[in-house]
């Protein structure tokens, strides 16, 4: 809350050097001389010179009016601290003048020290029944318990920013209220403005280091942000202050239980225990469910188990749901890029990187992932040889090899019934076009990198421009019997002696 009054220092010409001091002149005198020029700086608004005169009065003749009158001016700077000092000094020279007791009850009220404040105003009216500014800031502590009261219930129902609007009037009527302050730094976490409540705490602490509740208030807010080291730091210097503070014992507690559960789940998955730390980081989601960072992280951690474990849609499901906590959490939007990916959901994952660049602009690694899921797309809107011969898309030459013969076995026109042999040929034909492709080291360079199928086939067909029945009796010749003969066009016959291997035999390997 800003300062009220004055907004400027006092220059040269608003504080005038008093004089010397003259040893014959009477210092009660010239101490009325300075309470005058202080009067005349206060009633301009320039209450730092007001205060200096009223310091120089007091030096030469400590009178409570004095002492009373700079706290006045302190009050006006909202240095109720300082202000209450000069007011008790006051009331210890003459405690039967109304005016002493309303510069305490004043500065009390500010301070939000309300019961004190009431005693003061309560002995002002004893003193003077009729005293208007007692009655009316007296009100004042009625009003600021009225608008406390109120914020409770808003809060109860989860009313948050009404609970803050209510605090903000309670403040007005005592902004150095710390006690109304922490509260209201309680619900702005709760409002999700955990920023201004961590600022509000340590403005407090900044003054005093051991302030239990600003200490406890700061600690949440550390929790809040998952550094847990610190948020129990300051759990622990908080109940140094007062060992009775109990939500901050309670909240101690739920910070090392929080962070033990995830650190028996990441024990267990260094171990490669994957089912005992997926179930590890499940149980730790319970510990504390409304803890959105802490949990977005155990649900990232279990997509990554169980990515280990093969479950890729379970993964991303988790992904999705750490997002949902913190739509931020670039990791986890990368590893649901990777796993869509890899479940071939193309145009998922050029979305998530897409995200991913928006919010990290400069990595270039997001650009170069982006750049081959793309790629990616591109190559899923051609037929995919890898798939059509049952093969992992980084399968060596010989696992090439291997999956095309045992592809062509189970796709053999003449393994089907009449009526099944239209379909078997299109498919044999189709996987001699992908052995075709993939065989050749240098067309399956160019099919990985994303060309287009007609550049790679060119005019011809099948290994070379060679029939696929001609593929695949020469890959079938070795130790065979006789050719395999005819073509499309007269059935593929099995003569010549030629023997099919059964799928499960290896020997045609």
């Amino acid at each position: 809350m800003a300062e009220t009054g004055e907004t400027a220092e006092p220059t040269a010409m608003d504080v005038q050097e008093d004089p010397p001091i003259d040893k014959n002149e009477d210092p009660e005198a010239a101490a009325l001389a300075a309470k005058a020029r202080g009067n005349d700086f206060y009633k301009a608004g320039k209450y730092r010179a007001a205060i200096e005169a009223y310091t120089s009065a007091i030096g030469l003749h400590p009178e409570a009016a004095y002492y009373n009158n700079r706290a006045a001016a302190l009050i006006m700077l909202m240095d109720y601290e300082a202000a209450l000092k000069d007011a008790k000094v006051a009331i210890s020279k003459d405690e039967t003048n109304p005016k002493y007791h309303l510069r305490a009850a004043k500065s009390y009220l500010c301070l939000g020290r309300f019961t004190d404040a009431k005693r003061h105003y309560d002995r002002v009216l004893e003193l003077d029944a009729s005293n208007t500014t007692a009655q009316t800031e007296s009100k004042s502590i009625a009003s600021i318990q009225q608008f406390v009261s109120q914020a409770e219930d808003a809060a109860s129902k989860e009313r948050f920013n009404n609970s803050i609007s209510l605090m903000d009037r309670a403040l007005q009527l005592a902004p150095r209220a710390v006690g109304l302050q922490l509260q209201q730094a309680l619900y702005q976490r709760q409002a999700g403005k955990p920023g201004e409540a961590e600022r509000t705490a340590a403005a407090v602490l900044r003054d005093d280091g051991m302030h239990a509740q600003a200490l406890y208030v700061r600690g949440l807010c550390l929790y809040d942000r998952n550094e847990m080291d610190q948020a129990i730091a300051h759990f622990r210097r908080c109940l140094q202050s007062n060992p009775d503070y109990k939500e901050a014992r309670t909240a101690m507690k739920l910070c090392k239980a929080l962070q033990a559960a995830k650190d028996a789940g990441t024990q267990a998955f260094k171990a490669q225990q994957y089912e005992e730390a997926l179930k590890l980081y499940q149980e730790a989601l319970l510990v504390d469910p409304k803890h959105n960072l802490f949990n977005a992280k155990l649900h990232f951690n279990c997509a990554i188990v169980n990515a280990k474990l093969g479950n890729d849609e379970a993964a991303i499901a988790d992904c999705e749901k750490a997002l949902d906590l913190d739509d931020s959490y670039t990791k986890a939007l990368l590893k649901r890029a990777e796993l869509y990916l890899k479940t071939e959901q193309y145009e998922a994952a050029i979305s998530d990187y897409e995200a991913a660049i928006e919010q990290e602009p400069t990595n270039r690694d997001h650009r170069e992932s982006l750049r081959h899921a793309k790629l990616e797309l591109k190559k899923s809107k051609r037929k995919d040889f890898y798939k059509i011969l049952g093969c992992a898309k980084d399968a060596h030459e010989y696992d090439i090899k291997k999956a095309y013969k045992k592809a062509a076995l189970r796709c053999h026109p003449d393994r089907v019934p009449e009526e099944e042999k239209e379909e078997a040929e299109a498919k044999f034909k189709e996987i001699g076009e992908a052995y075709a492709i993939l065989s050749d080291p240098a067309k399956k360079r160019r099919y990985d990198n994303g060309e287009d199928l007609e550049d790679l086939q060119g005019h011809g067909h099948g290994h070379g421009g060679m029939d696929p029945s001609d593929l695949f009796a020469q890959m079938f010749a070795g130790g065979r019997g006789g050719g395999f003969g005819g073509g499309f066009g007269g059935g593929f016959g099995g003569g010549g002696g030629f023997h099919f291997a059964d799928e499960e035999d290896d020997d045609y390997y």
